[in-house]
C-alpha cells in the first residue's frame, strides 16, 4: 500500500560483501508490471500527483520538485512473473 519500499546493497564493511551488488536493486515480491523507481534521500513518503499520458492512462508519481532529497526517477522497469529484477547503475559483464 505505501509508495516507499527500501533495499539494502553489500558494502565494503559488509563480510559478505559483493562488489558486483554495489549500486544494484533487487526488486521483489512485485505484481509483473512496468514500475518508476524513485530514489530520494528524504525518509518521508513523497507527495504524489495524477500524471496522464497522451489520453490512454493515468498514473501516480512522486512529485519531484518538492523533495529536497531527490536524487533520479527510472520509469518504465519491467518486472516479469516467475523471474527476480534488478536495476544497477552500471553496466555487469556477463558471467
Amino acid at each position: 500500500d505505501s509508495a516507499v519500499l527500501t533495499t539494502k546493497t553489500s558494502s565494503p564493511s559488509d563480510p559478505d560483501f559483493i562488489p558486483e551488488y554495489v549500486g544494484s536493486f533487487k526488486l521483489t515480491h512485485l505484481e509483473p508490471g512496468k514500475y518508476l523507481v524513485y530514489l530520494t534521500s528524504n525518509p518521508n513518503e513523497p507527495s504524489i500527483f495524477n500524471e496522464p499520458r497522451t489520453g490512454f492512462f493515468t498514473w501516480q508519481v512522486p512529485d519531484k520538485t518538492t523533495d529536497p532529497g531527490f536524487k533520479a526517477e527510472i520509469r518504465a522497469i519491467e518486472v516479469k512473473e516467475g523471474q527476480t529484477t534488478y536495476w544497477t547503475n552500471y553496466e555487469q559483464e556477463y558471467k
